[in-house]
């Protein structure tokens, strides 16, 4: 299967980019196809494996808890089987794209890419080491599951038709108000 691989894209892509130009799409797309299936991945996992195991996942995000519950035994609430397993996948992301993004050329988003890595790692680290791992529980499938959308339009929007460009777009826009405003 030839599907997004470097191939394809250089096929899909060589008659709108030339040779510089190219390589850099082409890695642009993979790198959104790695972001699909990596955070479709992580957000199954994230919500259906983690969040859902708890008593304090709401209906809106699948679970049968009470978000009420959050804090009730806070320093002691019990952590689920495969949280530590989430956050290092969470956290391992953020290094490497961290790490990856310092040795690339550098492009107008630069510095705020760099701190955007830095800023979530640290977030991710503190909420773990002081025992806020509830929060990041919730808040960390909302997160992962618009990165797979905007992986998604990464890896197409040179070459699709436009009408599955503005639905991908809407896509994004529907879960990033239905993520962040409503859950």
């Amino acid at each position: 299967m030839r599907y997004f691989t470097h191939d394809f894209y250089v096929n899909k892509l060589k008659a709108k980019y030339s040779a510089g130009d190219l390589e850099q799409k082409v890695d642009k797309c993979i790198k959104g196809a790695f972001k699909v299936v990596y955070f479709s991945i992580v957000f199954y996992l994230g919500l259906f494996q983690v969040l859902n195991k708890t008593n304090f996942a709401p209906t809106i995000t699948f679970g049968g808890g009470d978000h009420r519950l959050a804090l009730g035994n806070y320093p002691y609430s019990e952590m689920p089987t495969l949280l530590k397993s989430y956050y290092m996948l969470s956290m391992s992301y953020y290094v490497y794209d961290g790490i990856k993004h310092i040795f690339h050329t550098p492009k107008f988003d630069f510095w705020e890419m760099i701190l955007h890595h830095i800023i979530a790692f640290m977030l991710l680290l503190d909420s773990y080491m002081n025992g806020f791992w509830i929060f990041s529980a919730l808040i960390l499938p909302q997160m992962d599951f618009e990165d797979i959308w905007i992986g998604l339009i990464r890896c197409i929007m040179d070459f699709a038709p436009d009408v599955v460009i503005v639905l991908v777009y809407a896509k994004i826009i529907v879960s990033w108000i239905f993520m962040r405003f409503i859950v």
